[in-house]
Order: structure tokens, then sequence, then C-alpha cells
């Protein structure tokens, strides 16, 4: 098909999209009406989520469905909920991707834009969700520390708005940092790229623009309690991480270990952490049963070496690697590199005891596929 014909059909759709979006928000705010007449404030909360998770993923399955959309949201079920309270936050560079997050992410509590709190078509639909508004400042700290208590995953955008024209980023709101600490949760770093100005503040919602339209997520570190001791290490942590990987034109690579860990110069080849409690990468892996998969434990060999190189490593090739105890949320770990430049052998350590051993040689270009 031609080009243009291609481009006058996506925009066609583009604008049935917007159509059917005010549609679907104007329905669910009048679902709100006979829920909360009917249904205890809690039950009208659940099934109300329930409502706009479904939605939400009709909208991105559509969009993607007729070619205008183009995401890796795949990796976005990561992020499912587990046992405990966790903050999700993500830049904010378009309309699009809140509802791209909660359409893979069901039950999140969002933290939206306090104009929204009085829009006639947002405003009931916000509040009977339990949605919290950012103007609220002490008070949604509180309400949203409460929330991580009672084990709520939340989603934040810390730029308080659409990143504004000409910036990779707005300066933060460390509210997420201070509701963290207090609820004593996790927070985990999403970044996403947008490759389309559609839906951002440097062009208007009716303009459609060139398609398709490129959203790409990933899944940065998780910050996990007691990492930090004060709101402004925190948020200087993350703003450093987020101008870091947004100025690059590559995704960071480290995405396993822990948040702010690094080896010691006086023991090269070794590094010293603590599992996370609910680390994204055991969600899903031997549910009931949590254990540290084998490629998040190559990957934190990975990242080691990244970080005592200065730069990254471009890859390794892993063989005779054998596990054999398992490793398991909240061990201690160490990770032992010993040998030459280019071929090494790799120890894991947990609780004291060797859980994993193999060995790496490091290669100086990717493998041909």
């Amino acid at each position: 098909m031609p080009d243009f014909l291609q481009q006058a059909i996506w925009r066609v759709s583009y604008y049935g999209f917007l159509l059917m979006f005010a549609v679907g928000i104007y329905a669910v705010n009048l679902i709100c009406i006979p829920l909360g007449l009917f249904l205890p404030p809690g039950k009208a909360r659940s099934v109300l989520r329930r409502i706009v998770y479904r939605l939400f993923r009709f909208y991105a399955w559509a969009m993607c469905g007729s070619g205008a959309l183009r995401t890796n949201d795949h990796v976005l079920r990561q992020l499912q909920a587990g046992p405990g309270g966790r903050i999700i936050i993500a830049n904010h560079p378009s309309i699009v991707d809140a509802p791209i997050i909660l359409s893979r992410v069901p039950g999140l509590v969002c933290v939206f834009k306090s104009s929204l709190k009085r829009s006639f078509t947002m405003g009931r639909t916000a509040r009977t969700l339990g949605y919290l508004s950012n103007e609220e400042g002490i008070v949604m700290i509180k309400e949203m520390a409460q929330l991580l208590k009672e084990g709520d995953q939340v989603l934040f955008f810390p730029e308080g708005t659409r990143t504004a024209k000409g910036e990779i980023l707005n300066s933060l709101n460390a509210g997420y940092a201070l509701a963290a600490m207090r609820a004593g949760v996790p927070v985990q770093l999403v970044c996403i790229r947008a490759e389309s100005p559609i839906l951002t503040k440097r062009q208007h919602f009716l303009k459609a623009g060139r398609f398709p339209v490129v959203f790409q997520f990933e899944i940065g570190p998780s910050i996990e309690p007691g990492t930090f001791n004060t709101v402004r290490q925190y948020n200087d942590f993350v703003e450093q991480w987020f101008r870091e990987n947004l100025s690059s034109s590559l995704p960071s690579k480290r995405t396993f270990l822990p948040a702010s860990t690094l080896p010691s110069e006086s023991e090269p080849g070794r590094l010293r952490f603590t599992v996370p409690a609910d680390p994204f990468y055991c969600r899903g892996h031997m549910p009931g049963h949590p254990l540290v998969p084998a490629y998040a434990q190559m990957s934190w060999v990975h990242e080691l070496l990244d970080l005592e190189a200065g730069s990254p490593v471009r890859a390794l090739q892993y063989f005779r690697w054998k596990f054999l105890k398992p490793v398991l949320p909240g061990d201690a770990v160490e990770i032992v590199i010993t040998g030459e430049s280019i071929r090494r052998e790799v120890v894991i350590i947990r609780n004291g005891e060797r859980a994993t051993q193999g060995r790496i040689s490091i290669l100086a270009e990717e493998p041909q596929r």
C-alpha cells in the first residue's frame, strides 16, 4: 500500500480512537452512579478498576492491531501485583503512556493531575476508583502511604504533568520518596521513550501527525526500603537515572542489581548485596515459592562487569553453569569473579553457601545470530 494512503487510513483511525476514548470515559463516568448507589465503596472500587483495566486493554489492543501504535508493552507484565505495596514511577511524555501502563497492570492506583479532579468527565470516576490527586500535598502522601501499607500498587508520574516542550524531563516532585519511606515499600522505575509528538505538550491533540506512533518501555532498577536515608538522596538518584537514561540513545542495562549497589574498589570482582524481598524478576516465577531465575543471576554478573569497566561490556558467553542451591528473595548474596581478562570463573554465594558456579567468556563483539 502506498505510504500516503496508509498515512490517511491511520489518521482516520486516530480520530476514531479519540472518539472511542471519549465515549469510554463518559460511559465509565455513568457506570459510577449505580456502582456508588448499590455497592459499598470498597466493592465499587474493585469492580470499576476491573472495568477500567479491560477498557484500556481493548483500547491498546485496537491501536496496536491497526498498526497505528507500536510498543513493547509486554515488558510491563513484570510489574504484576505481588504480596506487598509498591510505587511505580515513570516519566510522562504523552497522554498515551498512562493508559498503556494501566492496560498491563491490573488494579493500579493512579495519582492524577489535579485539574482532572474538577473535571465533569473524570472527577467522579477518579474518586470512585480511589485515585489520588497530586494537588493535595501532605494529605496525598499520607493517603498514598496508607494504600501502600495495605498492599496496593500506585502509579505516580513525578513530573506532575507531561514533559514540557524542549525538555527530556521536568523537575520531579519528591512526594513519592516520602510516601515510600513512610510505608517501607520499594519504588520501581520505568523509563518511557516516545518517538512521536502525538498527544504530547509539543502538539495539539487534534493534530494527527505521522504514524506509526512508537512507545518503548524499559524496566529500571527497584529501589528497596532503606536504600536511602533522606528524601533528597532518593530523589537525586531517581532524577539522575531518568536524565542519563533519556539522554542516551541506548537503554540502560542496569535493571537487576538493587539500586545504588556499587562494587568495592578494594575488592575487584566481588559484590555483596541483599536480594530484594519482592523483585520484579521473581514475579510469576514459581508462584507461591519465588526464587531468583537463572537469567537474573547471569544478569547480575554482566552488570557487575559493566560497573567495574565503567562502560557496557559488549557480550558474554556463559558455559558450564551449575545451579547448586536456590537463591531466594531476601538472601544475602556475594558474587565472586576470578580469572584472566577474557575467561573467568564465577561463584555466587547465598547466606555463606555456594549456590551457583560457572564460567564466562567476554566477547570482543556481539555473537552472530
